[in-house]
């Protein structure tokens, strides 16, 4: 009886008091910090340090792709690829991709810190102040750049814009009592000449001085500048 009696009551207690398990949340991959500030330095190093190889990939791809065009882009030397900046057109492909890689880094950093945290837990103050720093430390550089970048292509535009209207010719302040009025000829893309009105010195001069201008053109340009000037001075006498 004893026997009976006890086996019962062991197992009804033993039914009756479970251990409750505390719910727990999924551990952290990672530090969203570390995981925000390595997706600053290169896109694509945050998603890698949570091991997710897949966003990584997606986030790197193009700024290495990037890096390469600019790479070969710098071949013909630093002086070459800054001079590059006047062409308005490449100026202002270097604003737009200025700041989309500015902007693709912002979402690089703020994936990376999320896919950091582990689901159901809010970011810590702490981790949001670092995020907003290096928001900062991207838009601050990238927006500097993509100013000079828009100040480029706004010279470049003036520089380079066709020549709608043609001048009437004019004596303009060269012309003196000892001087002659002739017409010289100067190209255009079209191949046609333009005779606007220069200013000879007249031939009993004992020194003639003048100048020699040489112009770039190009089969995609509406319009001709000058790019060399020279100064020539004879003296008749020797």
């Amino acid at each position: 009886m004893n026997g009976h009696s006890s086996d019962p009551c062991y197992r009804g207690a033993a039914l009756s008091d479970p251990t409750p398990e505390s719910p727990s949340l999924a551990p952290s991959p990672g530090s969203p910090a570390v995981a925000g500030f390595l997706s600053f330095l290169f896109p694509g190093l945050g998603q890698l340090y949570v091991r997710r190889r897949r966003a990584a990939a997606v986030f790197a791809v193009p700024v290495l792709a990037l890096t390469a065009l600019v790479a070969v882009q710098s071949l013909g030397g630093i002086q070459y690829f800054a001079a590059q900046l006047i062409d308005p057109t490449f100026a202002l492909a270097a604003l737009i991709v200025l700041s989309s890689l500015g902007l693709w880094r912002l979402i690089s950093i703020g994936h990376a810190a999320l896919i950091a945290e582990p689901p159901g837990r809010r970011m810590r103050p702490q981790v949001v102040m670092v995020m907003v720093i290096l928001g900062l430390a991207v838009v601050i550089p990238h927006g500097v750049a993509s100013y000079y970048a828009w100040s480029f292509y706004d010279a470049g535009k003036q520089i380079f814009q066709a020549d709608a209207l043609v001048p009437a010719a004019s004596p303009g302040p060269l012309m003196s009592a000892g001087t002659t009025a002739v017409t010289s000829p100067s190209p255009s893309d079209n191949g046609t000449f333009e005779t606007p009105a220069t200013a000879l010195p007249s031939p009993t001069a004992d020194r003639v001085t003048f100048l020699l201008t040489g112009v770039d053109s190009g089969h995609d340009r509406a319009h001709a500048l000058t790019d060399t000037m020279l100064v020539a001075s004879i003296d008749r006498q020797t």
